[in-house]
């Protein structure tokens, strides 16, 4: 390459003499910020509606996207405003917040000042704060409150996208297959009928041994399965907690009976993969 990225992934972490290199939040953020955007995801809850109630302000449901971070409301959340002087006025900021340091994001009613021209609240826009407006809310001095939407959208990735834009699908009747695709179609069938799966499999501690295969995972656990040749390809799919370790080989192997899984340590106690699935000889 003529020019490696200054910035790149997301790619297997790297164990060398360095140590191990493992992604941080702050980097996942900015991958997902950088594919979703700013703002209340589309067609999910009620994308935060709000409505007014005397000097009380209710949100509906929805789903946040900020800087790559993601918040939920799950139930309706009802706010109260304070009142205004007679005569005067006050505009309220309800907002999507962001507070990277204490790693939370939530809706926050930033209280404008009460004036006769009542301006609105400052939004803090910061890789540490980031606050972004979904409703304005004008408090009256008759204690009622008029709603503005100030929502924005944003969408997953491949949301709304055309069949001219992807490709459009087509079908054939199955009158018109050619012998050719006929076969193909019987050799998948027939594939996927001897795919193994297998479930919730306990590995205790005693079944890791040391192991030279790879260096940076130094120790192996044969795990006995029924059926499985050494020809057959594996797809070992650990639990959260094990994941996350960095101690497990994102690699595996089959031999005659069983898998083969390889760690850096052998773990503290016994563990539970949740699925395994193993692939015909190709």
């Amino acid at each position: 390459m003529d020019k490696i990225m200054d910035s790149l992934g997301i790619f297997d972490y790297i164990e060398d003499a360095n140590g191990t290199y493992e992604y941080t939040a702050a980097e996942m953020r900015a991958y997902f910020a950088a594919l979703v955007g700013n703002g209340v995801l589309k067609g999910a809850g009620n994308q935060f509606n709000a409505s007014a109630s005397g000097l009380q302000v209710t949100l509906g449901t929805g789903i946040g996207w900020l800087l790559g971070a993601r918040g939920e409301l799950t139930g309706p959340v009802t706010f109260p405003i304070d009142p205004v002087s007679s005569g005067m006025s006050k505009i309220c900021s309800i907002v999507l917040d962001l507070d990277t340091v204490n790693q939370l994001i939530g809706i926050t009613v930033l209280s404008g000042t009460q004036a006769a021209s009542p301006s609105a609240p400052q939004l803090t826009t910061t890789d540490q704060r980031y606050q972004k407006l979904i409703w304005s809310a004008t408090v009256h001095d008759d204690g009622t409150i008029t709603l503005a939407d100030a929502r924005t959208y944003v969408s997953r990735p491949g949301d709304g996208v055309s069949a001219t834009e992807i490709g459009a699908v087509s079908f054939t009747d199955v009158q018109t297959l050619t012998n050719a695709e006929k076969a193909r179609a019987c050799a998948n069938a027939g594939a996927e009928k001897v795919r193994l799966q297998f479930t919730n499999i306990s590995v205790a501690t005693s079944a890791f041994v040391s192991n030279a295969t790879y260096a940076a995972f130094g120790y192996r656990a044969a795990i006995a399965l029924t059926g499985v040749t050494a020809g057959m390809t594996p797809r070992v799919i650990f639990g959260v907690v094990e994941a996350i370790t960095g101690k497990y080989a994102p690699v595996a192997a089959c031999y005659d009976g069983g898998v083969y899984i390889y760690a850096s340590a052998v773990p503290g106690a016994a563990i539970t993969i949740p699925t395994i699935i193993v692939l015909p000889e190709v």
